[in-house]
């Protein structure tokens, strides 16, 4: 089990860095297009080509709000799966009890699914319950229904599932009692909460004290947490009431010879058989009749001051509350069901239904993804594992990852480039529409573009004969700029808008294509101007005319 483990987190660390990859590559691209747009709104005469360019940026945004979606979703799907991982843990962690192969664990695993929703105890608690409970000896195919009703009284008891559990399993251990057994006993204990001054979590901790010992001398559990609810309510703190009724019970098994000839003189029965017999209300009644509550017989009876300590208040001041507390503990009925409505009522425990069946389907979800990967991870966790044995391996691998990481990164910028294409043709339509008109949109609009070839056509147009250290340096910048995001996608749509540039440019100009080619390469950048009018002479003049 701990290999699917594995495997769950080597497929949720590549996730998260090819969705990283994705939203690096967005980020970047819209990044650029808005330097982009900011350089270009500095030139008036460019607002055609800025007016594309923040379609495009458009774009951009609805493809990072589409990558954000992803990302979310691959972020969604990981943490299902890591919900999965931990749930598919616990299971596996009870399994090491149960060693029948034909165990139907699946079964299992929706029980404690049904008992964390009803609930809105943690799943993981609800897991671990599961697993206490079956190394406390209770039979793996009752154990989720012995959960569901612990269930009730952590509920009832405001404790978790191990609180409310160890006084039950401590009871049922101790008289022998069957599992279905554990609502009997959780009323007791709950109406022991209810009438005594102690909360739950104290009873957890002090009630195996003296069940162990009452129950191999046979003595009924409802007249010891009666005694206990006393004690605790006469101000003896839960762990000293523990201790003395432990200490009275023992007192009577191994009394003292002083203890038992100062009995005889009262004519009482001071042994465990006739204890045993009457039961601890009875008992106690008779040594009260017999000493009248006298704290000086009492102690003669009882001289280890622990004991003594518990039943001076039985036999005295509190010997009514004491009978009192004790029927009620006999009567107990439904007590535990009754305050885990009380407690289901509140707008705490409906939140915590609700997250635990959020998560309960998480876990679902996850399981579904843990299938359709498992294949791919064991390859994944088997190279691993040769890679551990062979440095060599190790290398390859690692680099095999790294590749394998920037081709998702690759395929994610692709496919996010793609969406910009179709506005890039339409920019490229723009500006060949801008020949028509001004030609120093042809230049700007054709750089901005993003491709040389381009921003050549545009130095025939008016673009050429503006100043060539201001029109050829913002070129440059802006070619670098869009070349750097949008690189070879780019490059062969805007190749492709050039080409009809220059026709048009030629036509215009009454030049053959070919002619207007060879006068155009014939250019330099710097002093352009110049070089076409050597070459030209008044042709110049006339394109001038053609293109304003």
């Amino acid at each position: 089990m701990s290999k699917n483990v594995l495997t769950a987190g080597i497929t949720l660390s590549l996730v998260d860095k090819a969705s990283a990859a994705l939203a690096g590559a967005v980020s970047k691209q819209k990044a650029m297009l808005k330097s982009l747009t900011g350089k270009m709104s500095n030139d008036a005469l460019l607002a055609q080509g800025n007016q594309a360019i923040r379609q495009a940026q458009q774009y951009a945004s609805i493809m990072q709000t589409a990558s954000i979606g992803a990302g979310a979703l691959i972020g969604f799907q990981a943490l299902n799966m890591n919900e999965f991982a931990k749930y598919q843990k616990g299971m596996a962690y009870i399994s090491t009890l149960i060693e029948d192969t034909r165990f139907n664990f699946q079964a299992m695993g929706k029980d404690i699914m049904n008992i964390s929703r009803q609930t809105g105890l943690e799943l993981g608690d609800v897991q671990r319950a599961v697993y206490q409970a079956i190394s406390s000896n209770i039979d793996p195919l009752q154990s989720t229904s012995f959960i569901s009703d612990i269930s009730q009284t952590a509920l009832a008891g405001g404790v978790g599932l191990e609180t409310a559990m160890n006084p039950i399993v401590t009871v049922l251990n101790a008289y022998g009692l069957s599992s279905e057994k554990a609502m009997w006993v959780s009323d007791k204990l709950f109406q022991t909460v209810k009438v005594g001054r102690v909360e739950f979590n104290q009873l957890s901790d002090t009630v195996a004290e003296f069940a162990q010992t009452g129950a191999l001398g046979g003595l009924a559990i409802e007249e010891l947490l009666g005694a206990f609810a006393t004690l605790t309510n006469v101000g003896i703190t839960p762990a000293e009431a523990s201790t003395a009724i432990n200490r009275f019970v023992l007192s009577i098994i191994d009394a003292n010879d002083e203890s038992k000839e100062f009995a005889k003189t009262k004519n009482l029965a001071f042994d465990f058989e006739h204890l045993r017999e009457v039961g601890i209300v009875e008992f106690l009644n008779e040594i009260q009749t017999a000493t009248h509550g006298d704290i000086v017989e009492i102690q003669k009876l009882f001289p280890e001051i622990r004991a003594f300590k518990g039943v001076a208040p039985l036999v005295g001041s509190a010997a009514d509350m004491f009978k009192e507390f004790t029927k009620s503990v006999y009567d107990a009925t439904g007590t535990t069901a009754k305050g885990a409505e009380k407690m289901a009522n509140t707008l705490a425990n409906k939140y915590d239904r609700m997250k635990a069946s959020w998560k309960t389907l998480m876990v679902s979800m996850g399981g579904i993804a843990y299938d359709s990967l498992e294949g791919p991870i064991n390859n994944i966790i088997e190279m691993m594992q040769k890679a551990s044995e062979n440095p060599e391996t190790a290398k390859k691998i690692s680099s095999g990852v790294n590749a394998g990481i920037g081709s998702l990164a690759t395929v994610a910028g692709f496919a996010g480039m793609g969406l910009l294409t179709k506005n890039i043709v339409t920019m490229v339509s723009a500006f060949r529409l801008a020949l028509q008109g001004g030609g120093m949109l042809t230049g700007g609009g054709a750089l901005a573009s993003g491709a040389w070839g381009a921003g050549k056509a545009a130095l025939a147009g008016k673009a050429l004969l503006g100043s060539a250290g201001g029109t050829v340096a913002l070129a440059a910048v802006l070619t670098a700029a869009i070349m750097k995001g949008i690189g070879a996608i780019t490059d062969h749509v805007v190749t492709r808008g050039s080409r009809l540039a220059d026709q048009k440019a030629s036509n215009l100009s009454g030049y053959t294509y070919q002619e207007f080619m060879a006068l155009k390469n014939g250019k330099q950048d710097e002093n352009a101007k110049a070089i076409l009018e050597g070459k030209l002479g008044g042709e110049v003049g006339r394109l001038w005319d053609l293109y304003k």
